[in-house]
């Protein structure tokens, strides 16, 4: 069955929405991941790590999008970056799991990166450049 995240911990909406769709799908909300009850960014790290420890493949990937409305329509900016999860945390920096993503042509995590040297590379920083560019050529024609 396939599975549907919505970004939500709203219980409430969730089960309205899993009335209408849990024939089809099913339905999760952001408490439904990761580290469980008491999640933390620790506690997710740990998940991942465990789940991985016996693992050869470790390729990963993150991405992020933002949704602008901007006059009534629409605008998705994407941001990507590949690279692999580490078998420990490394690094002291970042947050989330900053200290086991390592990027495809780097050595050291996120988290070992300084603030400036991430954010010339990292998915968000990608996906704002270009929400930046678009708002740029909108403001300035």
């Amino acid at each position: 069955m396939k599975q549907i995240v919505f970004s939500t911990h709203n219980e409430n909406k969730l089960n309205e929405i899993k009335k209408i769709l849990s024939d089809n799908f099913k339905i999760l909300g952001l408490s439904d991941l990761y580290a469980g009850a008491e999640c933390n960014s620790e506690k997710n790290i740990e998940k991942v790590l465990n789940r991985l420890s016996n693992k050869k493949c470790r390729k990963a990937v993150f991405k992020t999008v933002i949704c602008l409305v901007f006059s009534n329509e629409k605008y998705f900016f994407e941001g990507k970056i590949y690279g692999s999860i580490s078998s420990k945390r490394m690094g002291k920096q970042g947050f989330g799991y900053d200290p086991i993503f390592i990027p495809n042509g780097f050595n050291k995590t996120f988290s070992q990166m300084s603030m400036e040297e991430k954010n010339k590379i990292s998915h968000r920083a990608i996906a704002v450049e270009k929400l930046s560019k678009f708002l740029y050529s909108r403001v300035t024609t």
